[in-house]
């Protein structure tokens, strides 16, 4: 099963069971870097935490 996510800013993407996300707090981003580099998801990627089991929560949260 997929699950399809939106954002407000009008992006979207599917999510399946072996996606891993990434978050990063904004005090964790490198001083040279901003939201503005086009390739900012990389900066996510170096700097933040991976988070593997979203998927199975979304799906609990889903069919509760």
């Amino acid at each position: 099963m997929s699950l399809y996510i939106a954002n407000e800013n009008g992006d979207w993407w599917e999510f399946n069971p072996n996606d891993v996300i990434y978050i990063m707090r904004k005090e964790d981003c490198p001083a040279d870097e901003s939201p503005d580099n086009d390739k900012f998801e990389r900066v996510i990627m170096e700097n933040g935490t991976p988070v593997e089991e979203l998927y199975s929560d979304l799906v609990n949260v889903l069919n509760s």
